[in-house]
């Protein structure tokens, strides 16, 4: 806890400046659609249109930048936002829009990003980590995607079962809950591991049309219409994943349900996902190799945790308090 004379602004600033200095070589870049912050370009596209950007670098989105136009993100580089579900949080999140948020360069890693644009791989080896997001897709050929520490609201979505355009995709520890068709389909040899996977959709399986994989260490929610969580899924490793059936199915039995919109689906004490995954772990997002971090913050970026403003100086000064934290899972 410190008691500071500065404006929020200023903070931020210095926070930033701080985690921009994290690395020794690459360099680091504000983005904000407000000019009035002084950022280092308005919107990605600006950025990945500058010679002064190069691979490696990290653009960093500002509180409360909102980018409204598609993005498209030409060169291996690391975005990384504020995090989301941030109501009440002086720490606001940025947030990529348009209809397509366009990944088009091997090694991406974008992280920390509210994303409510459909997100595209266009290349290889790209890496969305702790993004609040849409549909997840690709163009052309994008294997070994990593979609990790997630919360989801539409489909993960690739070529097909037996495609090598999306083979080796890895879905970990997210939480991804549609309300129409199957929330994971078309891969070829991916990795599903720790994930809560929920359809409401009757028709509709957690899990369809995916080959040679391994999918673990799940909790899995189907459509009432359906006999299982799977359709389509072939030659796959297949172990310790939680089934409940919509049909029969009630979060209460399973989550604790209280908290934030993410935090609700920690596992209660007599959950029958507890201790029912690979070496006696948890089945789910919040166990596992990445447990799932509430809010998406980004590792390593300092935030204000809460802000406190008085109602009237005291000794001719306005002594605001604020808190900063440091995500360090």
């Amino acid at each position: 806890m410190k008691t500071i004379l500065k404006s929020l602004q200023g903070m931020l600033t210095a926070a930033l400046l701080i985690a921009c200095a994290a690395t020794a070589h690459a360099r680091s870049w504000r983005i904000n659609n407000d000019a009035t912050k002084k950022p280092h370009f308005a919107d990605i596209n600006a950025a990945m249109s500058s010679s002064d950007v190069v691979a490696g670098d990290t653009l960093y989105l500002d509180p409360g930048c909102n980018l409204t136009a598609n993005q498209a993100v030409t060169k291996k580089v690391n975005i990384i936002g504020t995090g989301y579900f941030l109501a009440g949080n002086v720490h606001q999140p940025a947030t990529i829009g348009g209809s397509s948020f366009n990944l088009k360069a091997e090694g991406i890693k974008v992280e920390g990003c509210m994303v409510t644009a459909t997100t595209v791989f266009y290349s290889n080896n790209i890496t969305l980590e702790r993004c609040r997001l849409q549909k997840v897709t690709y163009s052309g050929t994008a294997q070994n995607a990593i979609v990790r520490q997630c919360y989801i609201t539409d489909q993960v979505i690739g070529a097909s079962a037996t495609s090598t355009n999306t083979s080796g995709w890895t879905i970990e520890n997210c939480i991804i809950l549609l309300t129409s068709w199957n929330p994971i389909d078309y891969l070829y040899m991916p990795v599903i591991r720790n994930n809560y996977i929920k359809t409401t959709l009757n028709e509709s399986v957690a899990i369809a049309r995916v080959s040679g994989g391994t999918i673990t260490d799940n909790i899995l929610a189907y459509g009432s219409s359906q006999s299982t969580a799977y359709w389509e899924v072939k030659d796959c490793a297949v172990s310790n994943n939680v089934f409940v059936s919509q049909k029969d199915f009630s979060e209460d039995a399973v989550f604790a349900l209280t908290g934030s919109n993410d935090e609700r689906y920690r596992l209660k004490d007599d959950s029958p996902a507890k201790g029912a995954a690979t070496n006696g772990g948890d089945c789910g997002p919040f166990d596992g190799r990445y447990p799932y971090v509430c809010s998406g913050f980004p590792l390593g970026m300092p935030r204000f945790a809460s802000s406190t403003v008085p109602t009237r100086p005291e000794d001719g000064q306005l002594r605001v308090t604020q808190t900063v934290a440091l995500q360090g899972e």
